[in-house]
Order: C-alpha cells, then structure tokens, then sequence
C-alpha cells in the first residue's frame, strides 16, 4: 500500500474510484479529472492490455487470472507506480480502494442487469451474452480477490462514499465526490489553523 506520504496538502490529492464491471468507474474518473485537472490512472485499461496481449476476452482473461496470482501482483505494482509518481491523481479500478491509500476512497455500485446494459452498450453486444459475462466475471473477481488478498469485496467500510450510479448520472456522481473533496479540504485546513 502506498504510505500516507501521498495525503492531503503533503504530496498531492489522491481518490480512488472502485467498483465492479459497468458500474461507471472509468466515466466518472475521466469527467472528474477534466474537471479537477487531476492525472487519471485506469487499472482497467492496464487488464484490458494484459488481456490483449495474452491474446484473452476479458472474461477469459478472468479465469486465467484466477490461476495465476501474478497477474494482479502485476496490476497492483502498476497502479501504486502510477500513482506515486504524480501529484493530483484520481485511480479507477476494482481493488484501488483496498491497495492505495487514498484520501478519498469512492464505491460505485448499480444492479447487475443495469451494470449489464451498459456494457452491452458499450462493446456492441447482445444484452443476455453481457449480462451473463458480467455475472461471471463479478463471481470471478470476487473468488480472486478472497484467495490472494483475503479481500470481501462486498465490505464496503473503507470507503469514504457509497454511491449507487443507477440513481446519479455521471455528473451527478462527480458533483457528489467534489463536494466530498471541499469538505476534506476544508478539514484539513481548519486542523492545519488550529
């Protein structure tokens, strides 16, 4: 985990945006960066390339991954990379939250069959094909992450927001974890006056 060097008014701005497959992660931490000027880091991106690479689906590339603990040691040691190495930085990906230590750590959450159709949307294929790989993945990446990094995915406590995107849009969303930001700041600037 990154050291607490990379809080608050020390080192820069650190946010992660968590969450499974579909739920917004990487819309909202692009619109949230243009926004804050923030560097944006996607952990998914990173798996998209590995899966590529490995010549995989993304679901295959799941499975695989299942079996071979260094593909997430891989992806962890990026993402901390990434993320050290810049000052305001926002990461999206699924276990962000529990690796780095940031000073606002998001959840994005929907339903599966919301979280399906925007994936169905966004890879140009048929719903019931997305919703049955989303299911899949999401029983994959929650076996991996209890093997390798003893990790419930579904405890939420180390999150310092819980936001549900089939109530917000994007903006909404981004709006929510600003607001966040401004109250943070403004705590650490009322502990820096005292």
């Amino acid at each position: 985990m990154l050291s607490k060097t990379h809080s608050l008014g020390v080192r820069g701005v650190l946010i992660t945006i968590s969450g499974p497959a579909g739920s917004g992660k990487t819309t909202v931490a692009r619109g949230l960066s243009r926004q804050l000027g923030f560097v944006h880091v996607s952990v998914g991106d990173v798996f998209r390339e590995l899966a590529k690479e490995h010549a995989m689906t993304l679901e295959e590339f799941s499975k695989y991954a299942e079996d071979h603990p260094d593909v997430d040691a891989l992806i962890d040691t990026k993402q901390e990379e990434l993320a050290l190495h810049h000052g305001d930085v926002i990461v999206d990906g699924r276990l962000s939250g529990w690796i780095l230590n940031g000073d606002i750590a998001v959840w994005l959450n929907a339903s599966l069959e919301v979280r399906a159709q925007r994936i169905a949307q966004r890879e140009g294929v048929p719903y019931k094909i997305a919703l049955g790989e989303t299911a899949m993945r999401d029983k994959s990446e929650a076996k991996r992450y209890r093997t390798f990094y003893d990790i419930d995915i579904h405890n939420l406590n180390i999150y310092s927001l819980v936001i549900d995107t089939a109530r917000w849009d994007q903006f909404g969303v981004i709006a929510i974890i600003i607001e966040a930001l401004r109250a943070l700041k403004k705590g650490v600037n009322n502990e820096l006056g005292s």
